[in-house]
Protein backbone atom coordinates (compact mmCIF):
# COMPACT_ATOMS: atom_id res chain seq x y z
CA UNK A 1 0.00 0.00 0.00
CA UNK A 2 1.47 3.09 -0.82
CA UNK A 3 2.05 5.23 2.10
CA UNK A 4 -0.44 8.00 1.32
CA UNK A 5 -3.42 5.77 1.26
CA UNK A 6 -5.97 6.00 3.44
CA UNK A 7 -6.96 3.02 4.74
CA UNK A 8 -9.23 4.02 7.41
CA UNK A 9 -11.45 6.23 8.25
CA UNK A 10 -13.15 6.94 11.59
CA UNK A 11 -16.10 9.14 12.61
CA UNK A 12 -16.45 9.56 16.39
CA UNK A 13 -20.35 9.67 16.51
CA UNK A 14 -20.85 8.38 19.92
CA UNK A 15 -21.19 11.07 22.32
CA UNK A 16 -24.81 11.76 23.96
CA UNK A 17 -24.78 15.79 22.96
CA UNK A 18 -26.97 16.82 25.31
CA UNK A 19 -26.29 20.64 25.14
CA UNK A 20 -28.42 20.49 22.43
CA UNK A 21 -31.35 19.34 24.09
CA UNK A 22 -33.10 17.46 22.21
CA UNK A 23 -34.68 13.72 21.35
CA UNK A 24 -32.85 14.39 18.18
CA UNK A 25 -29.32 12.81 18.35
CA UNK A 26 -26.50 15.85 17.83
CA UNK A 27 -25.37 14.03 14.59
CA UNK A 28 -28.99 13.49 12.98
CA UNK A 29 -29.69 17.58 13.37
CA UNK A 30 -30.11 19.09 9.91
CA UNK A 31 -27.44 21.53 8.75
CA UNK A 32 -27.70 23.31 4.37
CA UNK A 33 -29.67 20.18 3.64
CA UNK A 34 -27.86 17.51 5.00
CA UNK A 35 -27.47 16.17 8.70
CA UNK A 36 -24.01 16.62 10.09
CA UNK A 37 -23.09 13.04 9.93
CA UNK A 38 -23.69 12.54 6.43
CA UNK A 39 -21.66 16.04 5.73
CA UNK A 40 -18.77 14.78 7.81
CA UNK A 41 -19.43 10.88 5.55
CA UNK A 42 -19.10 12.98 2.62
CA UNK A 43 -15.96 15.13 3.34
CA UNK A 44 -14.00 11.67 4.40
CA UNK A 45 -15.69 9.83 1.45
CA UNK A 46 -13.54 12.09 -0.77
CA UNK A 47 -10.10 11.07 0.52
CA UNK A 48 -11.40 7.15 -0.78
CA UNK A 49 -10.38 5.33 2.24
CA UNK A 50 -10.32 1.62 1.83
CA UNK A 51 -13.23 1.28 5.03
CA UNK A 52 -15.30 3.95 6.83
CA UNK A 53 -16.28 3.34 10.10
CA UNK A 54 -19.03 4.98 12.51
CA UNK A 55 -18.65 4.71 16.33
CA UNK A 56 -22.01 4.28 18.15
CA UNK A 57 -23.15 4.46 21.55
CA UNK A 58 -25.88 7.52 22.58
CA UNK A 59 -28.59 6.07 20.42
CA UNK A 60 -27.20 3.83 18.46
CA UNK A 61 -29.47 2.20 16.74
CA UNK A 62 -31.08 5.80 15.35
CA UNK A 63 -27.48 7.02 14.49
CA UNK A 64 -26.00 3.56 12.97
CA UNK A 65 -29.55 3.12 10.86
CA UNK A 66 -28.85 6.67 9.68
CA UNK A 67 -25.38 6.43 8.51
CA UNK A 68 -25.98 2.77 6.74
CA UNK A 69 -29.29 4.32 4.74
CA UNK A 70 -26.73 7.02 3.78
CA UNK A 71 -23.68 4.90 2.82
CA UNK A 72 -24.36 1.17 2.92
CA UNK A 73 -21.09 -0.02 2.53
CA UNK A 74 -19.82 1.70 6.23
CA UNK A 75 -19.11 -0.01 9.26
CA UNK A 76 -20.18 0.46 12.72
CA UNK A 77 -18.59 0.07 15.54
CA UNK A 78 -20.67 0.00 18.68
CA UNK A 79 -18.73 2.05 21.71
CA UNK A 80 -18.62 0.31 25.02
CA UNK A 81 -19.40 2.15 28.57
CA UNK A 82 -16.14 3.06 29.29
CA UNK A 83 -15.90 6.90 28.02
CA UNK A 84 -13.94 9.13 25.66
CA UNK A 85 -12.95 9.28 22.14
CA UNK A 86 -9.37 7.43 23.28
CA UNK A 87 -12.08 4.39 23.71
CA UNK A 88 -13.99 5.07 20.55
CA UNK A 89 -10.66 4.43 18.22
CA UNK A 90 -9.57 1.54 20.70
CA UNK A 91 -13.35 -0.24 19.37
CA UNK A 92 -12.72 0.96 15.81
CA UNK A 93 -9.39 -0.38 16.05
CA UNK A 94 -10.10 -3.21 16.98
CA UNK A 95 -12.78 -4.18 14.85
CA UNK A 96 -10.84 -2.53 11.66
CA UNK A 97 -7.74 -5.20 12.42
CA UNK A 98 -9.99 -8.00 12.73
CA UNK A 99 -11.65 -7.34 8.72
CA UNK A 100 -8.12 -6.31 7.76
CA UNK A 101 -6.28 -9.69 9.04
CA UNK A 102 -9.50 -11.76 7.38
CA UNK A 103 -9.23 -9.62 3.79
CA UNK A 104 -5.06 -9.30 4.12
CA UNK A 105 -3.62 -11.76 6.62
CA UNK A 106 -1.97 -9.13 8.16
CA UNK A 107 -3.19 -6.26 10.53
CA UNK A 108 -4.08 -2.38 9.38
CA UNK A 109 -1.57 -0.80 7.40
CA UNK A 110 -1.31 2.79 6.47
CA UNK A 111 -3.23 5.92 7.65
CA UNK A 112 -5.56 6.64 9.24
CA UNK A 113 -7.83 9.32 9.51
CA UNK A 114 -10.12 10.37 12.48
CA UNK A 115 -12.36 12.87 12.60
CA UNK A 116 -15.57 13.85 14.82
CA UNK A 117 -19.11 14.33 13.43
CA UNK A 118 -20.23 17.58 14.63
CA UNK A 119 -18.13 19.53 12.21
CA UNK A 120 -20.92 20.14 9.17
CA UNK A 121 -18.78 22.47 7.63
CA UNK A 122 -15.30 19.98 7.11
CA UNK A 123 -14.68 19.03 3.72
CA UNK A 124 -12.57 16.92 1.82
CA UNK A 125 -9.93 19.66 0.79
CA UNK A 126 -8.81 20.33 4.16
CA UNK A 127 -8.82 16.04 5.00
CA UNK A 128 -7.04 16.10 1.98
CA UNK A 129 -4.20 18.96 2.32
CA UNK A 130 -3.44 17.34 6.34
CA UNK A 131 -2.69 13.55 4.82
CA UNK A 132 -0.76 15.05 2.58
CA UNK A 133 1.00 17.68 4.93
CA UNK A 134 1.62 13.79 6.92
CA UNK A 135 2.72 12.20 4.30
CA UNK A 136 5.29 14.88 3.37
CA UNK A 137 6.37 15.70 6.75
CA UNK A 138 6.72 12.05 7.39
CA UNK A 139 5.02 12.44 10.58
CA UNK A 140 3.68 9.51 12.79
CA UNK A 141 0.74 11.24 13.74
CA UNK A 142 -0.73 14.85 12.83
CA UNK A 143 -3.38 16.79 13.96
CA UNK A 144 -5.27 19.38 12.56
CA UNK A 145 -5.38 22.69 14.40
CA UNK A 146 -7.34 26.11 14.59
CA UNK A 147 -6.14 29.56 15.85
CA UNK A 148 -8.94 31.09 17.75
CA UNK A 149 -8.90 34.52 19.32
CA UNK A 150 -11.15 32.85 22.26
CA UNK A 151 -10.24 29.45 22.50
CA UNK A 152 -12.30 28.64 25.78
CA UNK A 153 -13.39 25.08 26.01
CA UNK A 154 -10.91 23.85 23.67
CA UNK A 155 -8.00 21.14 24.23
CA UNK A 156 -4.55 23.60 23.61
CA UNK A 157 -1.68 22.57 21.70
CA UNK A 158 1.54 22.83 23.21
CA UNK A 159 4.43 22.49 20.83
CA UNK A 160 7.83 22.28 21.39
CA UNK A 161 10.52 24.38 19.87
CA UNK A 162 10.88 22.46 16.87
CA UNK A 163 7.12 22.53 15.85
CA UNK A 164 6.78 19.44 16.77
CA UNK A 165 3.33 18.73 18.74
CA UNK A 166 4.64 17.64 22.81
CA UNK A 167 1.28 17.32 23.84
CA UNK A 168 -2.62 18.45 23.81
CA UNK A 169 -4.05 19.64 26.98
CA UNK A 170 -7.93 19.43 27.67
CA UNK A 171 -9.06 23.17 29.08
CA UNK A 172 -9.87 21.35 32.00
CA UNK A 173 -6.60 20.11 32.53
CA UNK A 174 -4.89 23.21 31.48
CA UNK A 175 -2.58 25.40 33.56
CA UNK A 176 -2.96 29.29 33.17
CA UNK A 177 0.26 29.44 30.78
CA UNK A 178 -1.73 26.41 28.48
CA UNK A 179 -4.75 28.24 28.40
CA UNK A 180 -3.15 30.80 27.04
CA UNK A 181 -2.30 29.24 24.01
CA UNK A 182 -4.89 30.09 20.98
CA UNK A 183 -3.91 27.16 18.97
CA UNK A 184 -6.49 24.28 19.56
CA UNK A 185 -7.58 21.03 19.10
CA UNK A 186 -9.95 20.40 16.25
CA UNK A 187 -10.53 16.80 16.75
CA UNK A 188 -9.15 15.87 13.37
CA UNK A 189 -6.22 13.17 13.08
CA UNK A 190 -4.23 11.48 10.80
CA UNK A 191 -2.03 8.44 12.63
CA UNK A 192 0.15 5.76 11.41
CA UNK A 193 -1.80 2.63 11.39
CA UNK A 194 1.08 0.46 13.39
CA UNK A 195 1.80 3.73 15.46
CA UNK A 196 -2.09 4.03 16.75
CA UNK A 197 -2.67 0.77 17.55
CA UNK A 198 0.62 1.19 19.88
CA UNK A 199 0.01 4.71 21.22
CA UNK A 200 -4.53 3.44 21.97
CA UNK A 201 -3.28 0.32 23.83
CA UNK A 202 -1.51 3.00 26.67
CA UNK A 203 -4.08 5.28 27.15
CA UNK A 204 -5.77 5.61 30.78
CA UNK A 205 -8.57 7.99 32.56
CA UNK A 206 -6.03 9.68 34.62
CA UNK A 207 -7.84 13.15 34.27
CA UNK A 208 -10.27 15.51 35.04
CA UNK A 209 -12.98 13.89 33.29
CA UNK A 210 -12.32 10.66 33.81
CA UNK A 211 -12.11 9.40 30.63
CA UNK A 212 -10.02 7.86 27.61
CA UNK A 213 -8.62 11.08 25.55
CA UNK A 214 -7.46 10.15 21.97
CA UNK A 215 -5.00 13.16 22.52
CA UNK A 216 -3.22 11.48 24.91
CA UNK A 217 -2.13 9.18 22.12
CA UNK A 218 -0.53 11.77 19.96
CA UNK A 219 1.91 12.33 23.10
CA UNK A 220 3.02 8.15 23.21
CA UNK A 221 3.16 8.60 19.42
CA UNK A 222 6.08 11.00 19.85
CA UNK A 223 8.10 7.04 20.84
CA UNK A 224 8.35 6.68 17.42
CA UNK A 225 8.54 9.51 15.50
CA UNK A 226 7.13 13.43 14.49
CA UNK A 227 3.91 14.19 15.70
CA UNK A 228 2.93 17.60 14.10
CA UNK A 229 -0.06 19.86 13.41
CA UNK A 230 -1.12 21.47 10.56
CA UNK A 231 -3.53 24.60 11.25
CA UNK A 232 -6.92 24.68 8.95
CA UNK A 233 -6.66 27.17 6.36
CA UNK A 234 -10.74 28.25 6.69
CA UNK A 235 -11.30 27.86 10.57
CA UNK A 236 -15.38 27.67 9.64
CA UNK A 237 -14.46 24.32 8.11
CA UNK A 238 -13.25 22.70 11.49
CA UNK A 239 -15.35 24.47 14.01
CA UNK A 240 -17.89 22.20 15.91
CA UNK A 241 -21.27 22.52 17.11
CA UNK A 242 -22.45 21.76 20.58
CA UNK A 243 -25.55 24.00 20.92
CA UNK A 244 -28.36 25.24 18.94
CA UNK A 245 -26.65 28.95 19.51
CA UNK A 246 -23.77 27.63 17.97
CA UNK A 247 -25.60 25.63 14.80
CA UNK A 248 -27.38 29.05 14.19
CA UNK A 249 -24.36 30.77 14.34
CA UNK A 250 -22.02 28.59 12.04
CA UNK A 251 -25.28 28.09 9.50
CA UNK A 252 -25.72 32.10 9.41
CA UNK A 253 -22.12 32.01 8.11
CA UNK A 254 -22.36 29.21 5.48
CA UNK A 255 -25.58 30.48 4.04
CA UNK A 256 -23.76 33.96 3.88
CA UNK A 257 -21.17 32.57 1.56
CA UNK A 258 -23.20 30.80 0.00
CA UNK A 259 -25.17 33.63 -1.53
CA UNK A 260 -22.04 35.52 -1.89
CA UNK A 261 -20.52 32.87 -4.11
CA UNK A 262 -24.22 32.92 -6.19
CA UNK A 263 -24.13 36.48 -6.90
CA UNK A 264 -20.72 36.46 -8.07
CA UNK A 265 -21.83 34.15 -10.80
CA UNK A 266 -24.52 36.46 -11.45
CA UNK A 267 -27.41 36.20 -9.64
CA UNK A 268 -29.09 38.58 -8.11
CA UNK A 269 -29.74 38.78 -4.64
CA UNK A 270 -31.57 41.42 -2.71
CA UNK A 271 -31.56 40.94 0.77
CA UNK A 272 -29.13 37.60 1.69
CA UNK A 273 -29.48 38.32 5.35
CA UNK A 274 -33.63 36.94 4.58
CA UNK A 275 -32.25 34.59 1.58
CA UNK A 276 -31.58 31.29 2.53
CA UNK A 277 -30.14 28.29 0.20
CA UNK A 278 -28.87 25.42 0.63
CA UNK A 279 -26.27 23.80 -1.02
CA UNK A 280 -27.95 21.62 -3.62
CA UNK A 281 -29.57 23.84 -5.44
CA UNK A 282 -29.03 25.12 -8.44
CA UNK A 283 -29.48 29.10 -9.54
CA UNK A 284 -28.37 30.29 -13.20
CA UNK A 285 -27.24 33.24 -14.31
CA UNK A 286 -30.04 36.27 -13.83
CA UNK A 287 -31.80 34.53 -11.31
CA UNK A 288 -33.53 36.87 -9.18
CA UNK A 289 -34.21 35.87 -5.83
CA UNK A 290 -36.33 38.77 -3.57
CA UNK A 291 -36.25 38.83 0.10
CA UNK A 292 -37.86 35.91 2.21
CA UNK A 293 -36.77 33.23 -0.17
CA UNK A 294 -35.79 29.68 1.43
CA UNK A 295 -34.87 27.18 -1.54
CA UNK A 296 -33.97 23.96 -0.56
CA UNK A 297 -33.23 20.85 -1.80
CA UNK A 298 -32.35 19.93 -5.67
CA UNK A 299 -34.23 22.86 -6.44
CA UNK A 300 -33.54 24.52 -9.68
CA UNK A 301 -33.75 27.58 -11.42
CA UNK A 302 -33.15 28.74 -15.01
CA UNK A 303 -32.21 32.12 -16.28
CA UNK A 304 -34.10 35.32 -15.86
CA UNK A 305 -36.91 33.65 -13.52
CA UNK A 306 -37.69 35.80 -10.68
CA UNK A 307 -38.16 33.80 -7.03
CA UNK A 308 -40.12 35.66 -3.97
CA UNK A 309 -40.90 37.40 -2.10
CA UNK A 310 -41.18 34.97 0.83
CA UNK A 311 -41.58 31.35 -1.12
CA UNK A 312 -40.40 27.84 -0.12
CA UNK A 313 -39.26 25.56 -3.11
CA UNK A 314 -38.45 22.73 -1.93
CA UNK A 315 -37.05 20.16 -5.00
CA UNK A 316 -38.73 22.83 -7.48
CA UNK A 317 -37.79 22.85 -11.16
CA UNK A 318 -38.36 26.94 -11.93
CA UNK A 319 -38.72 27.62 -15.95
CA UNK A 320 -36.36 30.01 -17.97
CA UNK A 321 -38.48 33.82 -17.10
CA UNK A 322 -40.77 32.65 -14.89
CA UNK A 323 -41.86 34.81 -12.75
Amino acid sequence: MEKHDVTAAIILAAGDGTRMRSETPKVLHPFAGKTFLNRVMDAMNGVNPKKLAVVVHAQAERVAAAAISYNENVHIVNQDETPGTGRAVQCAIKDLNEIAKNETGEALKGAVLIAASDMPLLDTQTLQSLVDFHNNNNNVATVLTAVLDDATGYGRIVREANGDVLRIVEHKDANAGELAIHEVNTSVYVFDATVLCDAIADLNSQNAQGEFYLTDALEHARKFGHVGAMSAPDPLTVEGVNNRVQLAALAKAHNKRVCEKWMLEGVTILDPDTTWIEDSVTLAQDVTVLPGCFLQGRTTVASGAVVGPYTTLIDAQIDEDAV
